[in-house]
C-alpha cells in the first residue's frame, strides 16, 4: 500500500539544484561513472561485486537483493540490475531495512518506496530499472546523502 504523502518528512523535491541533478543522471551510466571517477580517482568497474554504489534491498518475504545504484539524489535513487528480479516489485512497494553502501558512507535500516520500473538497452542486452523514493528519513540519513549530492555536483564543476 503507497504511503501518503502527509506522512514524508521531507518534500518529494528538496530543490531546484537537486531536481536538476536528479534529471541529469537518470538513466544516465556513462556521466554517473565520470562523476564517480572524479569524485573518488577511481573507475566504476563492470562488474557488479567491485561497484561502489550498491543498494540492498530487504524484500517483504526476508529475500535480499544488492543492486547497483545507478542515480542518487535526496529524494530517492535509480537502481539497476541485468536480473528480471526486479520486475516484480509493483509500484507503491514500500521495501523496510534497506542498506546503501555510498563510497565510503553506509547508511542502515532505509525505508524505500517503489515509484517506477524501466528497462534500458545496453547493446544486446537488457538493463531493468527501479527508482525508488525515500520514505521518512533520519536527520543523519538526510545529511549524509545531502553532503554526497553535494560532493558530486562540485565534483562535476570542477
Amino acid at each position: 500500500m503507497p504511503l501518503p504523502l502527509s506522512t514524508w518528512e521531507m518534500p518529494a523535491v528538496p530543490s531546484e539544484l537537486v531536481d536538476a541533478f536528479w534529471h541529469a543522471h537518470i538513466l544516465d551510466t556513462r556521466r554517473y561513472a565520470d562523476d564517480y571517477q572524479l569524485l573518488s580517482s577511481s573507475k566504476i568497474r563492470r562488474s557488479s561485486a567491485s561497484l561502489a554504489f550498491i543498494c540492498e534491498l530487504r524484500l517483504q518475504n526476508g529475500e535480499r537483493l544488492r543492486l547497483e545504484i545507478g542515480d542518487v539524489s535526496q529524494s530517492g535513487l535509480g537502481l539497476r540490475s541485468n536480473e528480471s528480479d526486479i520486475r516484480r516489485l509493483p509500484i507503491g512497494t514500500v521495501l523496510r531495512g534497506c542498506k546503501l553502501e555510498l563510497g565510503q558512507q553506509r547508511l542502515q535500516d532505509i525505508t524505500l518506496q517503489v515509484a517506477g520500473c524501466g528497462l534500458q538497452w545496453q547493446g544486446r542486452s537488457v538493463m531493468h530499472t527501479l527508482g525508488c523514493a525515500f520514505v521518512l528519513l533520519t536527520l543523519h540519513q538526510q545529511t549524509l546523502l545531502q553532503r554526497l549530492v553535494y560532493q558530486i555536483e562540485r565534483a562535476r564543476r570542477q
